[in-house]
Order: structure tokens, then sequence, then C-alpha cells
């Protein structure tokens, strides 16, 4: 039958034990017929060729795919009754008969489903459990089903003996559940009802399942065990499970095309593709009339490439589980060949988690991984929590790809221009008049052609990893080939410049809405609108922005900080504070008001840019350059991903385009400026004789007035300028904050108790301390979330600087945060780098640099004041800076100390400085004291809490950390696992008996494999077990300076003896702790041999699979190591001779 988009899925699940009885296989199909499914799932079907999935084809005509047997009790298989779930399918199996994926599209959606039959015993389920998550890691909607062999809430689906009993042995399955937020369809349904699907004598439990994504919760419709009919035979002790789906609102989207970056990085892709541009090019005029035709060509090729690149590595995952299969079939019980499975174990592992899109985000971020729980963690946070929620649509709901009047009518107003004054008229307006001149050579300079250095260096600094355009190509593509493109590209680029001509690609724009913070989602206006443009315009465009770069400086009032080099959005976040504190210590009255528009960006009219850029002095063929690169903007507004409307855009700049902020900038100067001009808007008073009225950046304008009738005049002026650029302000939502004094009844916006401008929190007297109460909440559940996730130490290090702390760090630039916080945050975050076990180390070692031993470990005591001691000198040394009056006020005559350039009288002095200047200027002394080769200024702040830390480490601490080899044994180079073991040990704090008899853990030190007492250095290199297995390293691995590490403690340099160093020591150290866990002496030594060059092979490969053969050898190149075939062959002379 035809599959219905309105139609339910139906999914049976059932463990036939046993599937290759035809009487079975009849009975079972007819039990599928009669429940009308269109997709059986069978677990111990124990296939062990295709020649059994051959002859159940023909003998029953239906689709299936099976997973063969290893063992007597295991295969599993999936049944397709609706062939039109085979469009597009795609079907993968595990070499161990224990789980197959199958993944289907319905429109532009796709569906994956998981069949799994885990194994009976604990030791193994925990393992199967961990390598599960693959398979969840890129599939949005997912279903997971079958046999799972334990229970998650033995209370809740265990009768008889088993009810109550610990589930440790789920304890893997309920980590996965709670990672990927999988929703049991029965619990969803039923509740904690008990409906058996597995009995046997007194016992029942519910050891059948069906799992899916939360995306697919509101879909489930109905979940139930079946009985089989009477008229049928013993068929098996357990009962089917099918459940019901209605995956109609999840269809009817639109798929877009877009570059698979894994082609980029597959050596064999990109040299295919380079020589498919390279004749693509041949004969072709660099003309902006044959861009589209290339640019559809390319597209052609990619997708080609894209395909046999998926077709290869299907290719190689078949291969890799065959030989799994051969070996495991032959049996693996020399040490060789239990190595090579493992190899090839890893490598199949490896193969699944490079096709995710967790593996290419962390591609994307620089720092490549197939950590199992790295990828996990990134799943949930990079991939999971940034996808668009569905849009409400109103009922009825449209049909697919209809659009929704609301949305689009909105959006569409939004793009067309309302302007009525041309731009002539504009020019000749007073609003326009004063402003400031661009230098005449500046002007010539900002639009002659580019060369081809200037766009590849444009091209270098546009951002990676960003969604591309309506194309699909991203920034990486051109990167990738500028070598073939460059000079075609670069010629496109010119043409621009000199004949006003551009491709018809470079006017198109995708819109994407997100939504925003605290919005109704029913309402269109909060959504915001990025819109998404092709990479070839964007390089166009930075060209450009990097030349109004250059020119801002010398245009743009000092209080406007968006895009203007030398500036720092902390200048105005400090001055807000300093005018709250300075107006409060006079008891003078006043107001701050924090302006929104909205959408500010997308209601700039065309003619008052242009206008603008006139009266600046910008050349009229510079001008009439954005004239046409605005001229003919069309953009798709893209929702659930379907294009609902298309329609032109005649006014705004773009939200993605690289001169949107730049241009926005100038568009709101003639604001500001006239805000200044105006007499009879009063700013708030500064020392002396000056004032403050206005601050902007980009679009969040901060007013500071005297009384409400300043605040009346200032919106007047913003009303002319709103009649003449389009700009709209929002009375609901902008605020004004009173000081000193109640709001009047004639305000012309609300008041508020407290206001939030750029990020930062204030009330009437300052800071407001609910900003902290809220931030310590935010990174408490941040860090409880990654809690779950077993981390390296390195990744842990990374998130508690960059994800937890990102947001106070940005805090601190203008506030110190109150000392409760500190405690509590610091407490949270080496409980959670310690993964809440014993600290083995004290925190100011955690803080030192790699290079001395450390993590880089963030200092949430001393960083904070850091930060804002540089921002106060950054504001102390620019002459120009809006915030210095004030901040000069309060350092006093401390500002002779502080190496602050005067000329003139030093000018009024605070009597008491703020808490926050007590505490920078007792900083810099001490930092002067015992830091003095440092520049306050240019040094990074966690380099300075490192030198104030460093003179409270103990004697003890500093030698070792001067003596061990940090930099080259804990290298990124090197495995997580390896790292950790390294740093530990350099630090002598593995858990040796030695240790744990003083911590009273054991009775006795001495090693579990000699007599002897046992230390940190002991399980290394002076237990009786060392001492044949370093002589054997060092004589296989001659000339990599091993016999000079093992007597001098002098490390190598290179990374393969680096690897091979820390693999030899980790090694050695695991065959302890086996020695301990048996309690027995382990002393052969080749076991520790084979074990030594599986961890060396494992790790190389995965390198050479990450950076391709050419990298791989430029890095690890030695003689011991070569690459034959894209496999890695190491020179093991003792072990390669067994």
């Amino acid at each position: 039958p035809l599959f219905c988009l309105f139609a339910r899925l139906r999914v049976l699940t059932l463990n036939v034990q046993g599937f290759r009885s035809a009487t079975k296989q009849v009975e079972v199909l007819q039990l599928a017929r009669t429940v009308g499914c269109d997709l059986l799932f069978l677990q111990e079907t124990n296939f062990v060729g295709q020649r059994d999935v051959t002859l159940f084809k023909q003998r029953y005509a239906v689709d299936c795919f099976f997973s063969f047997a290893t063992t007597r009790f295991s295969g599993v298989g999936i049944i397709i009754f609706n062939r039109a779930l085979m469009r597009q399918s795609s079907c993968c199996f595990d070499p161990d008969g224990r789980f197959i994926t199958f993944d289907f599209f319905l429109d532009a959606a796709r569906f994956r489903t998981v069949c799994v039959y885990a194994p009976a015993q604990p030791s193994h389920s925990t393992a199967f459990y961990k390598n599960l998550d693959v398979h969840l890691l890129d599939a949005r909607h997912c279903l997971v089903l079958g046999d799972f062999n334990c229970v998650v809430d033995s209370r809740r689906d265990v009768r008889g003996p088993g009810y109550g009993r610990t589930t440790w042995n789920a304890r893997e399955l309920r980590r996965l559940i709670g990672h990927f937020d999988l929703v049991d369809c029965w619990t969803l349904l039923h509740g904690t009802t008990f409906e058996h699907t597995w009995q046997r004598g007194r016992s029942s439990s519910r050891l059948d399942r069906v799992y899916v994504t939360e995306t697919l919760a509101s879909a489930v419709q109905a979940c139930r065990a079946v009985d089989f009919p009477s008229t049928i035979g013993h068929v098996s002790d357990h009962r089917p499970v099918l459940a019901e789906l209605s995956l109609a609102p999840l269809t009817g989207h639109q798929r877009f095309w877009r570059l698979d970056s894994r082609v980029l990085q597959d050596p064999t892709s990109r040299d295919r593709l380079k020589e498919v541009l390279r004749r693509s090019l041949l004969g072709v005029m660099p003309d902006p009339a044959n861009w589209d035709h290339l640019l559809e060509t390319w597209r052609v090729a990619c997708v080609a490439e894209g395909r046999a690149l998926r077709q290869r590595q299907v290719e190689e995952l078949r291969d890799t589980s065959l030989r799994i299969r051969i070996v495991r079939r032959g049996g693996a019980g020399t040490p060789l060949m239990r190595g090579y499975l493992s190899q090839l174990l890893d490598r199949y592992q490896r193969l699944l988690r490079a096709s995710t899109t967790a593996a290419t985000v962390l591609q994307g971020r620089g720092g490549p991984s197939f950590h199992p729980e790295v990828l996990r963690y990134t799943h949930r946070t990079q991939v999971k929590e940034r996808r668009v929620p569905p849009f409400p649509v109103p009922s009825p709901t449209p049909p697919p790809g209809q659009p929704v009047p609301s949305f689009s009518s909105h959006f569409e107003a939004l793009a067309t221009s309302e302007s009525t004054i041309d731009r002539a008229t504009l020019a000749l307006h007073p609003f326009l008049h004063g402003l400031p001149k661009v230098p005449p050579t500046a002007g010539d300079q900002l639009f002659k052609p580019p060369n081809a250095e200037e766009v590849h260096n444009a091209l270098l600094r546009m951002k990676t990893g960003s969604a591309p355009g309506p194309d699909g190509f991203p920034t990486e593509f051109y990167r990738t080939f500028w070598d073939v493109l460059g000079e075609h590209v670069c010629a496109v680029l010119r043409t621009f410049f000199t004949e006003l001509r551009l491709p018809e690609s470079f006017r198109q724009g995708r819109i994407i809405l997100l939504p925003k913070e605290a919005g109704d989602p029913s309402d269109p206006g909060a959504w915001r609108p990025i819109t998404l443009l092709n990479a070839s315009y964007k390089l166009l465009a930075s060209v450009l922005a990097q030349r109004l770069h250059d020119i801002l400086p010398d245009i743009v009032t000092t209080r406007q900080t968006c895009s203007v080099v030398g500036r720092s959005v902390h200048t105005l976040s400090s001055l807000t504070r300093d005018v709250l504190h300075y107006t409060n210590s006079r008891s003078a009255k006043g107001l701050i008001a924090s302006l929104d528009q909205a959408k500010a960006f997308d209601r700039v009219e065309h003619p008052f840019l242009f206008a603008t850029l006139d009266a600046f002095g910008f050349p009229p063929e510079g001008v009439r350059l954005f004239e046409v690169l605005y001229a003919g903007m069309k953009s798709d507004l893209c929702m659930d991903g379907s294009v609902v409307a298309s329609f032109p855009v005649t006014r705004g700049v773009r939200q993605g385009c690289p001169l949107s902020p730049l241009l926005f900038v100038l568009s709101l100067e003639p604001f500001l400026t006239n805000i200044d001009r105006c007499s009879l808007v009063r700013g708030l008073p500064l020392p002396g004789s000056g004032e403050v009225k206005a601050t902007a950046y980009a679009d969040d304008i901060t007013l500071y007035l005297r009384d409400a009738d300043d605040l009346g005049t200032a919106l007047q002026v913003f009303t002319t300028y709103g009649s003449l650029s389009g700009a709209r302000l929002n009375e609901q939502t902008s605020k004004v904050l009173w000081v000193n004094c109640p709001p009047g009844p004639a305000s012309p916006l609300p008041a508020t108790a407290v206001v939030k401008i750029l990020g930062i929190t204030y009330n009437a007297m300052g800071i407001s301390p609910e900003m902290w109460t809220r931030l310590a909440c935010d990174i408490a559940a941040s860090v409880d979330c990654a809690r779950d996730y077993a981390l390296p130490m390195a990744e842990r290090r990374y998130l508690a600087h960059s994800v937890f702390c990102g947001r106070l760090w940005y805090l601190a630039q203008v506030v110190v945060p109150p000392r409760n916080f500190i405690r509590q945050v610091r407490s949270s975050l080496f409980s959670f780098f310690w993964m809440e076990k014993t600290e083995l180390v004290t925190r100011q070692v955690l803080t030192l640099p790699r290079e001395k031993g450390g993590w880089g470990f963030p200092c949430v005591d001393g960083t904070p004041a850091l930060l804002q001691l540089k921002t106060m000198l950054m504001i102390l040394h620019e002459a120009e800076n809006p915030a210095r009056s004030l901040a000069l006020y309060f350092v006093g005559h401390s500002r002779r100390a502080l190496g602050v350039d005067l000329t003139g009288p030093l000018g009024a002095c605070a009597e008491t400085p703020p808490p926050a200047y007590r505490k920078a200027l007792q900083l810099h002394r001490c930092l002067v004291e015992q830091a003095p080769q440092l520049d306050i200024t240019t040094a990074p702040a966690s380099r300075l809490a490192q030198a104030l830390l460093e003179p409270q480490l103990t004697p003890l601490q500093v030698g070792l950390s001067d003596s061990f080899p940090w930099v080259r044994l804990t290298s990124s180079n090197l495995p997580g696992h390896l790292r950790d073991f390294e740093w530990q040990r350099g630090w002598g704090v593995l858990p040796t008996r030695d240790r744990l008899l003083r911590w009273g853990v054991c009775r006795t030190d001495q090693c579990p494999n000699c007599d002897g007492r046992e230390t940190n250095v002991h399980v290394v290199s002076e237990c009786v077990v060392t001492r044949p297995f370093w002589r054997v390293v060092r004589t296989s691995f001659r000339g990599l300076g091993v016999a000079l590490y093992l007597l001098r403690g002098r490390c190598p340099s290179g990374l393969f003896a680096c690897l091979l160093l820390a693999a030899s020591e980790y090694v050695l150290w695991r065959n302890r702790c086996c020695a301990v866990g048996q309690g027995r002496r382990l002393r052969a030594l080749w076991p520790l041999l084979f074990r030594l060059r599986r961890e060396l092979v494992s790790h190389l490969e995965a390198q050479l699979f990450l950076l391709g053969e050419q990298e791989f050898l430029r890095r690890w190149s030695c003689r011991y190591l070569h690459v034959h075939n894209s496999r890695i062959e190491l020179r093991f002379q003792y072990v390669d001779h067994i």
C-alpha cells in the first residue's frame, strides 16, 4: 500500500527467538499484516548469511534488512510492508547482530528507527549501550525499540521475583535516555500501569519497549502489547509491542541543499572536486552573467561527490564489519588477533562517529574529537538546544508549503519601504547638517577595485562554521579551493567596482527566524529575522566592511562603540555604572532611559541611508556602489524548513551581512549628533563642566537626562529621526530608571525599578543584586547538565572557562561580583572538574598554565577584578573615551601611579573612590610588586591571575611544576585518557598504595606485583614488571630518546616518542590496576607489549582519519611508522616476530 502522509505509522517489535523456521515466518508475517503495521522489527532472528535473506525475500516478496548473527542468540531484522518508505531509505547494521538502523524520508523530514537486541549479561550490555549513542547523535526524529533485556524501574516494570531489585545493569541505558531525552511510549500514554511483554514462570516484566525522541512524543497515538492468535502455535515467550504515531505534522518541509563539509575534509573528494572546478573555468569569462551558471555546475559536482563519499564510507563500514565477523568466527585466541579485533572495532566506531553532526561541530570549533562523551555533550548543547522551536500556526492548519498569513504578511511589510521623501529632499534636511566629513583620500581608497591579496585576506577573516546562503556553498568551500577559484572570484568582484554589475545570486537571501527571550511564539514580533546570504556576496561585503572600519573612527562619535575599531562596549557599561554612582553621591536627580527600537536594522530606509552617506561626504560614485548593492534585493521567508513567502526587500540592512552593523551605525549618527547639539536636552552632569546625554551600541540607545521635560524633548528628536529614517520606538519595552526622584505623571515612557542595559542590570543605586542571583542559578544549571558526562580534564576546563563562566567574564569587565557569588560559583566549578570526588591538588595548581603543570582553570577569585582593572586602564589611557572624566574623578590622586598621561591640572577628585575602583587600585599595586615584568594592559587576565597565585605554591609544588615535561606529555595531540594519566602522575597523585595507606583505605603499601613499596615512581619505573618491559621498548624503538628519558627524565620532542612514553607508562599502570582487581601478580611481558601496540595503533589511526595522510605524516612521521593503503603500519620489533 502507498503511504499516506496523514495516516498513522504503525511499528511492531517482537523477539522471535529464532526466525529460520518457515512456519514461524508465516505466522509472524500474518500477525504483522493483521495489525496493519508498516515496519516490523525482529530480534534474535539467527540469520547467519546473505543466503538466508535472499531466500526470505524470494519466498515472501517483501523488502527487508537483517543483521547477521554471530552467536546462537543474536541477529536483528527489519521488514518493510509499506514500500513507499523505501524511497531514499538507508540501512546500517553492526557486525554482532545486535542492532540495525533504518532511515526513511517523508517529504524533507528524515526519520530513523533503531532496532536493538541488548545482551543479557550486564558486563556486555554496559558496553553495548555506551556505543549505541552513535546512532542517536545525528537523528532528530528517532524511534529506538526492541528487546532491551533490562528495565529502568523494577517497581514499575517487573512483577514477581525481581520486583524492586536494583537496576544497576541498566545504568548506561538510563544515561542514554537522559542524554538524548528519550520518551517511553508506554509510560507516556499509560503512566505506571503494568503490562508485561515477557513472562517465564512467576516472573514477568516489560523488557520490550518503544522509545521516541522528544520531537516525536506528541506524535505517539497508541502503544500496546499484542497477544498471539490462538490459531497459531508457540512463537516466543515475548509479546509483540505495537506503537502508532501520527507523523503528518512533521512532514511537508522543503529540503534545502547545502554542501556537506565532510566532502571538503576528505582528500579524495577534494582532489576530484578541484579537478572539476578547474575544468569548469576553462574558457569561461569572469563575468557576473556567468557566475550563477558556474554555481549550478559546482553544485551538481558537489552533490555527485557527496554521494560518492557516502558510498565509500558505506563500503568501508561493510568491509570493516565483514572483517570483524571473519575474525570472530575464526576465533580471536591469540594476542595479535585480539589486538587486530580491537583495532577493527575502534575503526568501526570511528567511521560511525565521524559522520555525525556533533563531530562536524567540533571540527568547526577547531577541536575534532571522537570521544563518545564529548560528542554526546556537543550534541545536546550545540546541536539539539540550538534548534529553532516549531512555529505556531493558526487553525485550520494551511496545506504544507502555503504561507502562514500572520508571519508572512508581517515580514513582507517589514521589508517594504514606507518612505515618501526622496533622497534629494533628505539631503537638504537640517537634520543631516553638521556631520563630520570623510577625508577625500579615504573616500577614494574605499571604492577602488580590490586586488587578489585584499580579497583573500577578507576571506580568511570571514567566520567559518556558519550556515550558508541560498546557493548552499559555505565559506570553507572558497577557502579550500581558493588556488583554483581565487582569480575568477576576484575578477567578478572587481567587475562590481568598475561596471556596477552583480550576479543575480548576490541579491538573494533566505530569512530564518530565531526566537527572542520571553517572547510570545504566536507573535511575529517575538522572532528575530536573520538573513542567510551567499558566501560569495559576503566576501564582497567583507571587503567593503574592512575599508569602512578604517574610516569609522574619524566620523562616528565616541558615544557609539559598535563596529568601531579600538572601542569597547564595556566603555558604555562603565559610564552607566559611574554616572549612577556620581549622581547618587551628589544626591542629584535624573533619569536613565533605555530606548528599544522595533526591528531597528530592518526599518532603515534606503533613501535616508544614502542621503546620510552623502552628508558624511562620501564620493557620489562610492554611494552609487551601495545603491547598486542594495537594489533589487529579494528574500525567502523560511519557517519549519519551508519557504512560506518570497518578496522584494526595499528597506533595511540585512542582519547577517558584514556591512549591516557599519551602515546602521552611520544611519544612527544623525540622531546622536542632534541630541548633543540640542540645547533643550540637558544631560546628567559630569565632573567639571561636562555632561553626558546619549550613548549607543548599535541600536541600543541609552539616554542620561535630568527630568521628564528633557526626555520628552529627546523623544521629539527621535520622532524627527524616525520620520526620515523609518525608525520606530517600541514604547512598551523602552524603560526609564528614575534616580533620586519619583517618576513624574507626565513621563512619556514607563518607569521601572531595574533596567537592563547592554546585558547588565541596574537599579537606582547602581548594579542590581538580582543579576548575580540569576547568573549563579544559570551557571549551576549548566554545570548540572554537564555533570553527567564523563569528560576528559581538558574538556572540563574548556567548559568551565568558556561556557560556564563566559557570561561572568563579560560582566566582570565592569562589575566585580560579590563574595557569596564567588564562593558559590567556585565551589560549583571545582566540584564539576573533580566530578564530585576528592580534590587531588590545590586549587592554585589548577589555575597554572599548562606549561607549568596546570590546566589554566578559571580563577573566579581574581580574574573578575583583573578584568575590571584592565577596563579601567583602557578607559584612562584613551583621551577621547566618554567614560574617562568619571574614571579620572574616581581614581583621584592615584592616577599618576597608573601611568596616565595628563596635560593641565589634575581636576576634581572623589573623596572616597567607589569599591570597584578601590579594589582595582589595590590590585594594581600588587601586580606592580609581584609581577613587574608583565604589562597589565596587554597581558591576558588569566596570565595576571596566575602571576598572583604563583607565590602561594609550596616549594614542593614549585619543584614539580618546573621539573616535569608538562607540555609534551600532556600535549593536545595525545588521547584524553593519556593526558589525564600523565597529569596525575606528574603531580604524584595516582591512587597508589602508599597514598591509600595514608588515607586508611588499604592495609599495606606493598606493590601488587612485587615486594617493594608502591609509589607513583615505583609503578612506572622501579617495579620488577617495568624492567623487562622498558628494555624491550628501548630496544624496539632505538633513537627516540627512551633511554635518556629513563635515565635522566629528559623527554624527547617528537610527537610519536611522547605518545610512546605516555602509552607505555599508562599500560604499566593499567597492568597494576588489573593485578589489584584480580588479587594476583601479573608479570607476563607479552600482554603488556600487545596492549602498548593497541594503544599506539588506535590513536594513530584516529589521527590519520582526522588529519588526512599528508598532514598526518607531517606531524607524526618517524622511521617506525608508515602508512600503506590508508592503514597504519607500526614496526614493533619484538611483537612483529610473534
